[in-house]
Parts: C-alpha cells; structure tokens; sequence
C-alpha cells in the first residue's frame, strides 16, 4: 500500500528526512510523509527496465509513480527550499547522458490497474546505432497493448543529429501531432501527409515532365488547388503548370 504516516520508516541511517506536506490529495493521518520513507516505499514499489541489450544504449521502462488511495501522480522531485538542489523520488531511475528522448503512453480508460498512470520510456543511444521498436509484439522496447497498433509500428532512432521516427508500413500508419508550421521542399523524402477527419491528404513537389514553353526546365510544377511559395511553404492560389496530372498530387491512396 501506499507508505504510512510520519513516524513510521526511514533509511538504514534512521535519517527521516524532512516531511513532504503534501505529496498527493490525501488527507488526515496520511497527508504526511517523510521524504525518505517515501524513496524507499518508491524504490521497493516501482522498478525501473532496461530494454536494451547493447551495451552502452538505455530504453528506460517504467510507470510513472503515485498514490494508491488518492490516484495522484507524485511529482518527479522534491524541492524543500527555494535554492536547494531538488532530490529525485524514483531513486532506481538513473541520470541519462543526452541526446535521449522521452516518451509517453497515456493513461488507460476507466480503472486502468496495469497503468493508472501511463508508462515513460526513455530512450539514449549512447553513441551506438540502436533502435527503438514500438509495437504490440512482445519483446519490443515500447509494447503498446492495443488492437489498431501493428506488431511492430514503427521505430525511432537517432541519426545525423536528431531523432528519427520511422513508419514501419504499419496498417494504420504512424501520426505526429505537428506543434508548428512545416515546410514543404525538395528535401523531404516522402509526401507531407495530413489526416482530416477519416481523409487523408498528401502534399508533395512534382517535376514538371516537359518543360514549359515560356517557363524554361527545372520549374516546380504546381496542381490545381495548390501552390507552393519559393522557400517551399504552402500557399493558397492556383498553379498554371502544364503537363500535370492533378490525380498525382495525392501521393497515396485514401483511407
């Protein structure tokens, strides 16, 4: 259960620590708790996995931890005094070396007991060539237990600088949730593709088969019902490109 009230616990040097007033929404006897008998009821509670074998690269499991009577989410550290050096709660979970990535699997729907709180994954190459594997198969690094996810959905790795997701050809594909504007140019390998609604819609630049009379080669050819500025930002208007089939603007089929 979750750790009793001050008094009851401490580490093996019988410091206590000083109490966390209010580390979740309980009330009455529970409300507080020492800080170390909290991080050692977290440490015998909550485990932390690592997920990779390669030596030198961590894909970090666990579930994020909280209170079992109220169902709060405890905070990642504990601050006493403004100026003081906050001491992390997970004390299993050790320091990682950037560049790493953390991600999120939400909370499940209705009494979600497995994962009341979701689930962390981090992931730090270490300067190796490893590979996150996300799927509902089971050894994979990320298992997300869900019938719409493939058996092995994508996978994420670090490349050239930066982390990259790949989708594994998965039947539903692998959606990101664009937190600004994203450019369009000749240096994206595959379609900008956007889901409205059940509609997919994929952008893309097309050579022009055949040069344009007037235009002169090497020209971007434009659809009709789309333009594209000169920095490879999307922008309203009508091309006057010819040659084009506007069928081919698409890139894949709909779903």
């Amino acid at each position: 259960g979750t750790p009793g009230a001050a008094g009851g616990g401490g580490d093996e040097d019988g410091d206590e620590g000083p109490l966390i007033l209010a580390p979740c929404l309980c009330r009455g006897n529970v409300q507080r708790v020492h800080l170390n008998c909290l991080r050692q009821w977290l440490r015998m509670r909550y485990s932390v996995e690592n997920r990779l074998e390669q030596p030198g690269a961590l894909a970090l499991s666990f579930k994020p931890p909280g209170c079992e009577i109220c169902k709060t989410e405890f905070p990642a550290t504990f601050q006493a005094e403004d100026g003081e050096e906050p001491v992390p709660l997970l004390t299993s979970l050790p320091e990682v070396t950037p560049p790493f990535v953390v991600l999120s699997v939400p909370k499940g729907h209705g009494e979600d007991r497995e994962r009341p709180h979701g689930e962390r994954c981090v992931f730090a190459p270490g300067g190796t060539e490893s590979v996150l594997r996300i799927g509902r198969q089971r050894g994979t690094e990320l298992r997300l237990n869900d019938s719409s996810i493939s058996r092995i959905h994508a996978t994420l790795e670090f490349r050239d600088g930066a982390f990259l997701l790949r989708d594994n050809k998965a039947r539903f594909r692998t959606l990101v949730l664009p937190t600004g504007p994203q450019l369009l140019d000749g240096r994206r390998p595959e379609p900008l593709s956007v889901q409205a609604g059940r509609t997919l819609l994929s952008f893309a630049f097309l050579e022009a088969q055949q040069e344009a009379a007037a235009g002169g080669g090497g020209d971007l050819a434009e659809a009709p019902g789309f333009g594209f500025g000169p920095d490879g930002v999307v922008v309203d208007g009508y091309g006057n490109a010819a040659n084009v089939d506007p069928g081919q603007v698409s890139g894949e089929d709909e779903i």
